[in-house]
């Protein structure tokens, strides 16, 4: 267990000393793993098929269902997933910003910086922030692209 962290790349990075002893083993450590990592990767790229993947595809269905066979359908399919991140992390963002803006009103009110510069509207802050993430939200799915 003495040694472990020689393994660890963090553990290599504290090794060099950097601005201090400068030692250049671990550079040539990372040097030689990358070379390795490489050469395999190689290996593993000539013992494949054109077009195809390392582990093969299981066999699917001979047709797509009614559903999958519509632009809609197909599009619901692969972006199902993505559906459902955004609507856990809006329901964690809202839960997080439900929690702070209740209490939004008093702390500005006590607040002596907000008070001299003219700030004590939390309702104003609150639609400002729910409007400036719509728009982020809106934009980040207008930028998104489906590759065929």
């Amino acid at each position: 267990m003495k040694y472990c962290h020689i393994y660890l790349h963090f553990g290599l990075i504290m090794k060099s000393q950097v601005y201090v002893n400068n030692y250049l083993w671990p550079t040539y450590i990372f040097i030689g793993a990358s070379a390795i990592l490489l050469l395999i990767a190689f290996a593993l790229n000539q013992s494949r098929d054109l077009g195809e993947g390392l582990i093969p595809a299981k066999p699917g269905k001979r047709h797509a269902s009614q559903f999958l066979q519509s632009p809609l359908g197909l599009s619901v399919r692969l972006l199902k997933n993505v559906f459902i991140a955004w609507a856990i992390g809006l329901l964690l963002l809202g839960a997080s910003y439900g929690s702070v803006m209740g209490d939004m009103e008093s702390f500005l009110k006590s607040n002596e910086l907000f008070a001299q510069m003219g700030i004590t509207d939390a309702e104003r802050i609150r639609n400002n922030v729910i409007v400036y993430y719509g728009n982020c939200i809106c934009s980040s799915y207008s930028n998104y692209d489906i590759k065929s």
